[in-house]
């Protein structure tokens, strides 16, 4: 009788083990399906409580989040029309770029596969820094730096960088 009851244990525990560990899995899935069907800008404003405007032109540069709950070092790049930049300018008060957006910025630009796209970015700090402007919303040791170039006279560029930890 002894024996019996440790198999039908061991069985139990199996089918238990079995149950649970595909359900993390299919509801892993079901978030990581979710977050890919939405565009870069709403993650961008669910993940933050940021207000971005919409925009078509969204581009994710460089994605290295993973696991459940998205974390890693994500870059994407949104362009607006000059008409956005009042709106921009009323849901974030952004800072001249110093020395803390820089220093967020180093790590982060080492962990970004797309060369070209922290180029870019690194450009416009060196050349152009008149030009450029932050914001920083961070959320414990994650963080989210917003940076905005007016360079151009008739588009407003974002990278937006998120650290996720």
């Amino acid at each position: 009788m002894n024996i019996k009851r440790k198999k039908i244990l061991i069985t139990l525990t199996a089918i238990i083990s079995i149950v649970i560990i595909s359900s993390f899995l299919i509801v892993k899935s079901m978030v990581s399906r979710f977050n890919k069907l939405l565009d870069p800008v709403t993650l961008i404003n669910i993940n933050w409580s940021a207000s971005l405007p919409n925009t078509k032109e969204a581009t994710v540069l460089s994605d290295k989040t993973g696991g459940f709950h998205g974390d890693g070092v994500k870059l994407t790049k949104l362009n607006y029309t000059k008409d956005h930049l009042d709106e921009i300018n009323k849901n974030f008060n952004f800072s001249s770029f110093d020395s803390l957006a820089l220093d967020k910025f180093k790590p982060l630009a080492k962990s970004i596969d797309d060369k070209k796209a922290i180029n870019e970015i690194t450009d416009l700090i060196v050349n152009d820094n008149t030009t450029l402007r932050y914001k920083l919303i961070e959320e414990g040791a994650s963080y989210l730096l917003i940076l905005m170039s007016t360079k151009s006279s008739d588009t407003l560029t974002l990278y937006c960088l998120e650290d996720r930890i």
